[in-house]
């Protein structure tokens, strides 16, 4: 399975980022969260997601919580972004 496929499954706010222009705010974020390193790339997390255990798919779920807090507080609509993405 694509590790995007099981981002969207449990945690809809970080995909609907990863599939537009936040994508890099959301792969920073899952890297800064789960691997302790902001800075890790696209490959280091999508391995990190293909092998999550179904208790770190539920941190992660949680963590999609807070990433939409954090989008909130600075005023980022994820959803109205990447519907004005695609639009163009």
């Amino acid at each position: 399975m694509d590790w995007k496929s099981i981002i969207g499954t449990v945690a809809p706010t970080i995909a609907t980022a990863l599939g537009g222009p936040m994508a890099g705010a959301a792969v920073k974020f899952l890297g800064s969260q789960f691997l302790g390193d902001e800075g890790a790339g696209e490959d280091k997390v999508a391995e990190f997601v293909r092998g999550a255990s179904p208790e770190t798919l539920l941190q992660i779920k949680q963590a999609d919580q807070e990433f939409a807090v954090k989008m909130e507080k600075l005023g980022v609509d994820v959803f109205k972004i990447e519907a004005k993405d695609k639009q163009n």
